[in-house]
């Protein structure tokens, strides 16, 4: 912990002791400031650092001024939110990867468009959502590995960010790896009981 950073201390210190501690195996994703100016994305202080910068300003004008000043590959999240928005994007060169985020583009269907196309353009994907526990994992979980490999970057195990378990039948994560359930559907036991008052029935 290398403590408090004073307003004068360089951020190159601070990349410093994070290489150390993560090792050089290990990619670095840091996250601009996403409503910040442009300003904000180009000027982010990690000089010559190997690392992926993502969604550095909301809106692809912006981010096309920060992709003239800035060496490091770029991934867009916030900003992309539909097909349009992701051919956009790709036409004016303005990423290298997409994270897409299930609840964000509308479910499954709509992001796995989103995912074929990444693919289909030869880019990096992530896919995970906006928060969730096992049942949002198993569904990005999924989506993530029928993503072909060579595509794939990372995605998240929200199941164990949260104090409650909606489901069981979701493999532990290990060794920094997740696994999809195998049985049918997402492969989950829904835990009825976490999920509250009944709020429809169909059929």
């Amino acid at each position: 912990d290398p403590g408090p950073r004073g307003a004068d201390q360089p951020r190159e210190a601070d990349i410093v002791t994070i290489g150390a501690v993560i090792g050089g195996d290990h990619g670095v994703h840091p996250r601009a400031r996403t409503r910040g100016p442009s300003r904000d994305g180009s000027g982010n202080g990690m000089g010559e650092a190997d690392y992926y910068l993502e969604q550095p300003c909301m809106t692809l004008a912006e981010t096309a001024r920060v992709r003239a000043a800035c060496r490091q590959p770029l991934i867009l999240d916030e900003s992309i939110g539909s097909l349009e928005d992701l051919i956009e994007a790709h036409a004016g060169g303005l990423l290298d990867g997409v994270t897409l985020k299930l609840a964000r583009l509308g479910g499954l269907t709509k992001a796995r468009r989103l995912r074929d196309l990444a693919v289909a353009l030869g880019l990096r994907v992530t896919i995970e959502d906006t928060g969730g526990s096992d049942i949002d994992t198993a569904a990005t979980t999924h989506l993530m590995l029928s993503t072909p490999e060579a595509a794939r970057f990372h995605t998240v195990d929200f199941m164990n960010w949260v104090t409650v378990r909606n489901a069981e039948g979701m493999p532990q994560t290990a060794d920094g790896f997740i696994s999809a359930p195998t049985a049918p559907g997402l492969g989950l036991r829904v835990r009825t009981e976490t999920l509250g008052e009944l709020v429809c029935e169909a059929g």
